[in-house]
């Protein structure tokens, strides 16, 4: 019973992890994406 409830717990842990780094990762290219378009938009502009 301590086994099956152990593994239970580290199972959904895993889980939590794994959509916790695909969570970072959107969150790190929606950021880069935001960066980008800022920069076209304040620095490439005026120039044209």
């Amino acid at each position: 019973m301590l086994g099956t409830f152990h593994s239970r717990i580290h199972g959904r842990q895993s889980q939590v992890t794994v959509e916790s780094a695909w969570l970072t990762a959107g969150v790190i290219i929606l950021t880069l994406l935001t960066i980008v378009i800022l920069f076209f938009g304040v620095f490439v502009t005026p120039a044209t």
